[in-house]
Formats: structure tokens, C-alpha cells, sequence
């Protein structure tokens, strides 16, 4: 661990600028890669740990990637630095990039889903909770794949309450399962006759 501690530690000393330059650097070296194991995504999330330290001056720069629409990730840095801008929101729990967030969980793309139910858990808000609660009934079977981990994540009442709701009415089977996890993950004593039924 030593190596990784000393280049987190090194990190300290960087500007603003040097991180985004390197992070910029990493997407490029990876645009022709297809897989995360071939991205420096390591070097990447200790980037975003030191942008992460520096708060609200890297907003502007996170909205403006995430406001983009991509048609193309095809030999496309945009493929890595997508999914680290929404990292970025969740490390620095930016509530104005919670809908551009929230879109990209509509996609049905595994990967980025993974970051965003990441990002969206750390941001870890009731706002969260219901902006995602709102979405979930009309949306695709993923987003509600996805969307139940958000519930499980952030514990807070509206959490419960919400996976509780949404469970009632519910009817695909692993959907519902995914609920009722979310549900009992709280320990909440309310939640146990309605995962039953």
C-alpha cells in the first residue's frame, strides 16, 4: 500500500490545474481501451480525491461534462471522464448535478449505473431519495434495477418509507425483491409485514 499512500500523499501538493491535466491525460490514454482494467482509474479516483479537497471551484467544470450530450464513445475520452464527473458529484456531494445524474441512470448502461447509484449515495440527501422516488414508477425496468440501491443506501426515513410505497405497487418479481432488500436493509421494524405480504 505504501506506493498508493505516497502518490495520495504527493497529491496534496497539486494545483488545480495539474489534476485536471492528468485526469485529462488518463481519458486520453484510454479512449481505445474497452476495459476498466486498462484504464488507470486508480491514478483517476486519487485525482478526484485531491479535485474533491478542493470543493466548489470544480463544480462548474463537473456540470459542464455532465451537461454534455454524447453520441459517440467511440475512440472518445469522454467514455472514462463521463463516469469520473459523476464520481466527482458524489465525492463533493453536489446537489445541482443530482438530475444530470439521474438521467444518465435512465441510460441502460451497467457501468455508468454503477457510479451514479454511487454518486447518488453520496450525495446521500432526501432530495435524492425523492427526485428518484418521483422517476421510479413510469421509468424502465433498469432504472428500477438500479434505482433500488439507492434506497438501500441513504438511510434516512424517506428511504424506508419510499422503498415500502414503491414496493406495494411493484410487480415485477426482481424489482421487488431488490425493494424489499433495500427495505430490511434499515433494520426498520415497519418494514418486515410488507416485504412479507
Amino acid at each position: 500500500m505504501r506506493d498508493h499512500f505516497t502518490r495520495r500523499l504527493e497529491l496534496l501538493s497539486w494545483d488545480e490545474a495539474a489534476c485536471w491535466r492528468q485526469l485529462e491525460q488518463i481519458c486520453e490514454d484510454g479512449k481505445d481501451k474497452r476495459y476498466v482494467n486498462e484504464v488507470d482509474l486508480s491514478f483517476a479516483n486519487d485525482i478526484l480525491e485531491a479535485l474533491a479537497r478542493i470543493g466548489d471551484e470544480v463544480e462548474q467544470r463537473v456540470l459542464s461534462v455532465l451537461s454534455q450530450e454524447i453520441e459517440n464513445f467511440e475512440h472518445n475520452p469522454m467514455k472514462w471522464m463521463e463516469p469520473l464527473m459523476v464520481t466527482l458529484a458524489g465525492l463533493i456531494q453536489m446537489d445541482a448535478a443530482i438530475p444530470m445524474i439521474l438521467g444518465k441512470l435512465h441510460e441502460d448502461d451497467s457501468l455508468l449505473a454503477g457510479y451514479c447509484i454511487e454518486a447518488l449515495s453520496r450525495v446521500g440527501t432526501d432530495a435524492v431519495v425523492a427526485v428518484v422516488a418521483n422517476d421510479f414508477s413510469d421509468a424502465d425496468r433498469h432504472f428500477r434495477l438500479y434505482a433500488a440501491n439507492v434506497f438501500e443506501n441513504i438511510h434516512s426515513d424517506l428511504s424506508v418509507e419510499k422503498a415500502v410505497d414503491l414496493l406495494a405497487t411493484e410487480e415485477d418479481q426482481r424489482v421487488q425483491r431488490d425493494l424489499a432488500h433495500a427495505a430490511l436493509s434499515h433494520f426498520a421494524q415497519e418494514t418486515v409485514e410488507p416485504v412479507r405480504q
